[in-house]
């Protein structure tokens, strides 16, 4: 009986002592958070470089009410310092001309390639940056310090600036082999995007790590350089036009005005028979109709409905590389007047959802 008391007490003292010690571990791995309990601002808050040199850091301080808001924060000031700086040196850039450009035109295809690289930035994505510490103050504030190691993220900006520049001049390569072709434009414009989009890795690098990026080396140069390789390899192409029913000109003329102002020159062809002795690739083909309809309206407009068919044929193969098609109807007090209305609807169309389609269609790789 008396053992079975020792035994008792036994267990009971060794309960007691794996709850202390359990509780103990508990409070040791409170402890290790650094400023959980600490009353007084870390060096940081007030001076971030104090704790995080500048030569070997970036770093910005954000604080708000809780700690997600606090650590957005402090990744936006982050992002501000490396744009701000960004944008004053493009400002600078700006009357910098590293090439010839006398022979240079303009081109709606280059400029909409450039434009959506340019708003699809990336520099809200910048590799590297990370929240390092967090702090809260005695009145609920809570602090937070973002970095970015200016080493590792330079040599990571370093290396895929090097990868883009040899997809760059592989594409460069590839259109010298065949010119005059939609296919070398398609590899000129995708050169131009990885070009534009690589002077913001170029930017973020001047930014991070001003040594490393003294050591940048490009062989296609600069975007303005891939640019122009890509607007005289367009300018050597003639799309001839084939409007079917275009008794005005007005369709031919919508056409032919979007093609010229993406740089390409344009040809009308009257006959497609004939189209051999044109010695053209390429043929815009399409089919047009305007014809009045019945509408059984109780109203006394008068309606009329357009179809419009069209084709983009590569003469080698003798078949459709893009094909688009468009239709409605419109109503006025006559039938002429109606007519003119679609006319007008059409031009619309082409100047606006056939050339998004076309240059989509130079997009895709």
């Amino acid at each position: 009986m008396r053992k079975i008391k020792v035994l008792k007490s036994i267990m009971f003292f060794l309960g007691v002592f794996l709850l202390a010690s359990c509780a103990s571990n508990k409070a040791s791995k409170v402890s290790n958070n650094k400023y959980t309990n600490s009353k007084e601002a870390p060096i940081w808050v007030s001076n971030v470089n104090a704790t995080y040199p500048d030569f070997q850091w970036l770093a910005a301080v954000g604080y708000e009410t809780n700690r997600a808001a606090a650590e957005k924060n402090a990744l936006a000031e982050l992002s501000k310092i490396i744009k701000q700086h960004i944008d004053s040196e493009a400002t600078l850039k700006q009357t910098d001309t590293r090439i010839d450009t006398k022979n240079d035109t303009e081109s709606t295809l280059v400029q909409e390639y450039t434009t959506n690289v340019k708003t699809s930035s990336v520099i809200d994505e910048i590799n590297g940056m990370a929240i390092q510490e967090v702090w809260t103050d005695s009145d609920g504030s809570v602090y937070a310090v973002a970095t970015i190691n200016r080493t590792v993220t330079g040599l990571y900006y370093s290396d895929k600036i090097k990868q883009y520049n040899d997809v760059i001049m592989s594409e460069i390569a590839n259109a010298k082999k065949q010119t005059a072709s939609l296919l070398t434009v398609k590899a000129l414009l995708h050169a131009v995007s990885l070009a534009t989009e690589n002077s913001t890795f170029i930017d973020i690098l001047s930014v991070v790590n001003p040594m490393q990026y003294k050591l940048v080396q490009l062989d296609y140069e600069s975007v303005q350089a891939v640019e122009l390789l890509a607007k005289q390899e367009i300018q050597k192409i003639t799309i001839g036009i084939s409007v079917e029913g275009d008794v005005s000109g007005r369709i031919t003329q919508a056409f032919s005005k979007e093609l010229s102002d993406a740089g390409f020159n344009t040809k009308v062809i009257t006959d497609l028979s004939k189209k051999e002795s044109n010695n053209l690739q390429y043929y815009l083909k399409a089919i047009t109709s305007i014809e009045p309809i019945d509408m059984n309206a109780s109203n006394d407009y008068k309606y009329v409905r357009y179809v419009i068919n069209t084709n983009l044929i590569d003469s080698s193969s003798d078949k459709s590389i893009m094909s688009y098609s468009m239709n409605g109807r419109e109503a006025k007090m006559s039938v002429s007047e109606a007519q003119q209305k679609a006319l007008r609807s059409i031009e619309q169309d082409i100047a606006s959802k056939y050339s998004k389609e076309f240059f989509g269609m130079l997009k895709n790789n």
